[in-house]
């Protein structure tokens, strides 16, 4: 006799996986000539919104996580009127419609959605249609080669996609995640590096295969477990203080301190001497609103600055900037109590990918806020599961 298995999809769970592959290919199309902006934003905002709004009146929320929903949303408005951006509503949007959502459902719908997207945009460069944006890369004035972004508007914003994409999968797979699918995961980004010649996707993703290595063997599973429970409670605060006090010391340090501080920029490839200069020429401000740079390429022929925390400080303002990081390390803590160490691994790339690229004030790369879901959970409890369980780790 054949059991037939029923699979029932709630109505709010078809509104929330709708709502996360509209906002995939929105997130898709970032840094190629098809972006989707100006009027066709606005019109795929107002779409999210209505099926949040949708969302939220379908489900029945206590009282308390109501209240906690609305000042999130209050937030989130006023950041969007003062500043005309919409990212930081986004991520909060996405938060809450994910909080009853499985996350390897989640992921998995992610994964598909840009997997498929990013064949669209290739397969357009390829034909023609979209530019393949070669780009040269040189180091002290000497060519070494070309890097591609085929579709994408430069080779580094394709390998963006690559990394997002292994991490996004790695995520998936979860405890599930075996050997041969680290070697493809290392093989495919390796094609990506020979396409892309981006120095940043390599490390990173040579990195994040070797954590996983060690976190899966026997012999080095628990050192690594208690590694990962630490650094990934403390990497986004300490990244976003790496971000803002190195430049800050550049401009006033001397001696050994500054030949230190130039060294490590040096590995950054300058891309904290970037920061010290839009500090002297831009004003942090409460909201946040700054995303034009424009003014240092008169100044300094260079206008480009790639630091994710200090992206965020500018475009969300301080009090974004705060909350953002905040929300994160609340989230990252109710992951430890869970102990779900591949989370753990993926947050801590994103994390230190923040430090070197551009990535964290939008969904498009920067997917660590889907466990910004924890957030109601914290306010579901009297005695949430992450202090307890924390609490016990610290005590050991």
């Amino acid at each position: 006799m054949i059991m037939k298995k029923h699979i029932t999809i709630k109505a709010n769970e078809i509104i929330v996986y709708l709502f996360l592959i509209i906002v995939s290919i929105q997130c898709s199309l970032v840094n190629t000539q098809i972006e989707i902006s100006g009027i066709e934003s606005q019109i795929f905002l107002l779409i999210e919104c209505a099926l949040f709004v949708l969302y939220f009146f379908m489900r029945k929320f206590k009282l308390k996580i109501a209240l906690v929903i609305l000042g999130l949303i209050f937030i989130a408005g006023l950041t969007y009127y003062s500043t005309g951006a919409s990212a930081f509503m986004i991520m909060l949007m996405i938060a809450i419609l994910l909080e009853t959502i499985e996350y390897s459902n989640v992921f998995f719908v992610i994964f598909i959605s840009r997997l498929i997207m990013l064949v669209i945009v290739v397969m357009l460069s390829v034909l023609g249609i979209l530019d393949t944006y070669q780009r040269t890369i040189t180091k002290a004035g000497t060519v070494i080669t070309s890097g591609y972004g085929l579709g994408f508007t430069h080779p580094n914003r394709l390998a963006y996609v690559f990394l997002f994409l292994s991490l996004i999968f790695i995520c998936y797979k979860n405890q599930r995640l075996k050997k041969i699918n680290v070697l493809c995961i290392v093989c495919l980004n390796l094609i990506g590096y020979k396409i892309t010649k981006s120095r940043t996707l390599l490390v990173s993703i040579l990195g994040v295969t070797f954590i996983i290595c060690m976190y899966q063997s026997k012999y080095f599973k628990q050192i690594t477990k208690k590694i990962l429970k630490i650094m990934a409670i403390i990497i986004m605060p300490l990244c976003a203080a790496i971000s803002i006090i190195i430049p800050r010391l550049m401009l006033i340090a001397t001696g050994k301190v500054q030949t230190i501080l130039y060294a490590i920029n040096g590995l950054f490839s300058s891309r904290f001497t970037h920061v010290y200069r839009a500090f002297l020429n831009y004003p942090i401000t409460l909201f946040g609103g700054v995303n034009d740079f424009s003014e240092l390429e008169t100044l300094y022929n260079y206008s480009t600055v790639d630091n994710g925390y200090i992206r965020l400080l500018y475009g969300f303002g301080i009090i974004g900037f705060v909350l953002f990081i905040l929300f994160s390390t609340i989230c990252i803590k109710s992951i430890v109590a869970q102990e779900e160490y591949i989370y753990l691994i993926a947050y801590i790339a994103i994390a230190v990918w923040g430090i070197n690229e551009n990535i964290l004030e939008s969904f498009a790369f920067n997917f660590s806020i889907i466990f910004w879901r924890e957030i109601l959970k914290v306010f579901s409890y009297k005695r949430t599961p992450y202090r307890v369980k924390y609490k016990a780790f610290i005590n050991k």
